[in-house]
């Protein structure tokens, strides 16, 4: 379908309206730069993805029970880490790229179309889909993990 394309374009075309009318963070104006400058090289990559998944973050989604957000923000993460690792487990290439946070993932435009709210955060993008057998075998083998009793200690 389009709409992999319509989403990339529309954070392309509000991230480079965003740096035409100025206004905004350090941090923004980095990410909006890095965004407009690498998309054009990496949409031949992205076409090859069965599925791109927003990650965000629903602040308050139960507005009687206020949690932290540092609560919220692990809860996103380990989602996305256990996701990762069944993605792994069934061969299946996935990679969390932050994507500008800040910038092109944070504009209004791109809020707006994920439905965020007030204090709702895009965390990023995950990527997914099948990898070349030659890459997914490299990529197996640097993964060998050492035991845990080597990196974890229990008192």
């Amino acid at each position: 379908t389009g709409q992999l394309e319509d989403f990339f374009r529309l954070q392309l075309d509000s991230s480079q309206a965003l740096l035409a009318a100025g206004g905004y963070a350090k941090d923004a104006e980095k990410d909006l730069k890095k965004f407009v400058s690498k998309y054009p090289h990496k949409i031949k990559d992205i076409k090859k993805c069965s599925h791109v998944v927003a990650i965000s973050m629903k602040r308050q989604a139960n507005p009687e029970k206020l949690m932290p957000e540092w609560e919220e923000l692990a809860a996103v993460a380990t989602a996305v880490q256990n996701a990762h690792i069944l993605a792994c487990e069934l061969g299946v290439a996935a990679y969390w790229s932050s994507g500008g946070t800040e910038g092109p993932l944070a504009t209004q435009e791109v809020r707006q179309l994920l439905e965020l709210g007030d204090g709702d955060k895009c965390l990023g993008i995950m990527y997914i889909g099948m990898a070349d057998e030659k890459v997914w075998e490299k990529s197996q083998a640097r993964a060998e993990r050492s035991p845990i009793e080597e990196k974890a200690h229990w008192y």
